[in-house]
């Protein structure tokens, strides 16, 4: 028996009810993720630089100020979530790590649903497999960190353009800018959606906007009350925006720079992406462009663009749109099949499918894996016995530690920065860490102001010295 004969043996077992077949795997793996991070939550989570950031600005909006930690360029929405966690739970960390398990069982779910509406009951369950099945997704899934949540809002909200509820999608679209700026995208998707039939349309698109607005007020009016006397009106409204437009830049955190970066690194993930390329060519050459199916294609592209021109470019950043892709990527895969079953070709399909599942599920058993039973070693650091006010270059002890901690990180402050800082008598220590303060190797200037930055610090008692994976963390006591 050659290999095609096999391969039509094996596609005879697996055709007979393929809907119910493809149905029950979904169901089943998704059930299997559930159970998986559930059980995980149980085990430490380590958090790292980003989570920290949105778990202590949480404690500092409970708090109104006396512990945590604050950074203007980051979004409110998380910060509101987690630190009630932190304010009524006894384990914050466990409780913090169930919301955002539920909102990745979210994702996925409605990924399944918008795919269900538009384009069929087989991609949609064939979508939520390829994003049950993407290592990144699965990575990311429990950590405290805005991808995910933000992108299950802007899901939510296409649902609900799906069911003509514009209102609400405006809201739910000022939620996922909440919780991260760039998903504010999604306005611009439906304004490409909606505008090219305004005249019978701009009903509906006023009640988005009308929706959005409400979203988004109680944000601006709450930085005006925040940032008001640092800067102008309107400056300090959108003071956020400001700052996290800046980040957008930031080549330290950056891991590529080619504007291929997502198409190639997210292949890499999760290989079934590649057939995304089959979808996009069906999409034009069959005129999909006319039907309700734009949104989907108009959200992918719009955000896909985004994302690829920035400085700062990171795979999780590809999350925000990797339902949309899953979404292509599976009506790839279908037309795919039907075109290959002319020629009895199609079990070769099942089997390529089925082998980078298999891949797929053994990347993300390492990511299991590397769930530790037992805190880092360098949780010494994170959970030292804080007081007072804590000048700091490294915000994960905030999120350990109820003092109040200032942040000195997002550039090198000057000496007399750095003196203006100490010579608050509330400050009780200063935390220094050298890798918070990268410099190119040709930058002199950058060097320098590294150098004064630590001779002013240094010349205060060390308390803590210690080096974790070859980074030094240091300590000082301000007396």
């Amino acid at each position: 028996m050659d290999a095609i004969s096999c391969a039509k043996l094996f596609a005879a077992i697996l055709k007979m009810k393929v809907r119910a077949n493809l149905q029950s795997l979904f169901w089943a793996l998704f059930l299997l993720f559930f159970v998986t991070r559930f059980l995980l939550a149980f085990r430490p989570h380590g958090v790292f630089w980003d989570e920290a950031v949105y778990f202590a600005m949480g404690k500092y909006l409970y708090s109104l100020g006396t512990v945590g930690l604050w950074e203007a360029l980051r979004p409110i929405f998380l910060p509101f979530l987690f630190g009630a966690t932190w304010k009524f739970g006894f384990f914050p960390f466990f409780f913090s790590e169930m919301i955002v398990i539920l909102f990745s069982a979210g994702y996925v779910i409605l990924t399944y649903i918008i795919a269900r509406y538009f384009v069929g009951e087989k991609i949609a369950v064939l979508s939520g497999l390829i994003v049950l099945l993407t290592p990144s997704f699965f990575k990311h899934s429990a950590l405290f960190l805005t991808d995910i949540p933000s992108t299950f809002f802007v899901l939510f909200a296409l649902l609900l353009i799906y069911k003509q509820n514009y209102f609400f999608a405006g809201v739910f679209s000022g939620a996922a800018f909440l919780t991260r700026f760039p998903q504010g995208l999604i306005v611009l998707c439906v304004t490409a959606l909606l505008l090219p039939r305004w005249r019978s349309h701009l009903t509906y698109y006023l009640n988005y906007l009308a929706g959005f607005a409400v979203s988004i007020t109680p944000f601006l009016i709450f930085n005006y009350f925040m940032y008001q006397n640092e800067t102008t009106l309107f400056y300090s409204l959108i003071r956020p925006l400001i700052f996290a437009a800046e980040a957008q830049g930031n080549i330290w955190a950056a891991e590529g720079s080619s504007l291929f970066f997502y198409f190639i690194e997210m292949i890499k993930d999760n290989p079934l992406f590649i057939f995304a390329l089959v979808g996009v060519a069906v999409y034009f050459a069959q005129k999909k462009y006319r039907s309700e199916f734009n949104i989907l294609f108009f959200t992918f592209f719009i955000y896909l663009f985004y994302f690829s021109i920035i400085i700062n470019k990171q795979l999780r950043f590809g999350l925000a749109f990797l339902p949309f892709l899953a979404i292509i990527s599976a009506y790839g895969i279908f037309y795919l099949f039907n075109l290959l079953k002319q020629w009895h070709l199609h079990p070769i399909l099942i089997i390529v499918f089925i082998g980078l599942g298999v891949f797929s599920v053994y990347s993300e058993r390492t990511i299991v894996d590397e769930r530790a039973n037992f805190e880092p070693e360098i949780t010494e650091f994170y959970r030292y016995p804080f007081e007072g006010v804590v000048l700091t270059s490294d915000p994960v002890p905030a999120a350990y530690s109820n003092a109040r901690f200032i942040p000195y990180y997002t550039g090198i402050p000057s000496v007399q920065q750095m003196n203006d800082h100490l010579s608050n008598d509330e400050v009780s220590a200063v935390i220094y860490t050298p890798r918070s303060f990268p410099c190119l190797e040709e930058d002199l200037e950058c060097k320098r102001l590294r150098s004064e930055l630590f001779t002013v610090i240094n010349s205060h008692t060390l308390i803590f010295n210690q080096s974790y994976w070859g980074e030094q963390y240091l300590i000082y006591s301000i007396t």
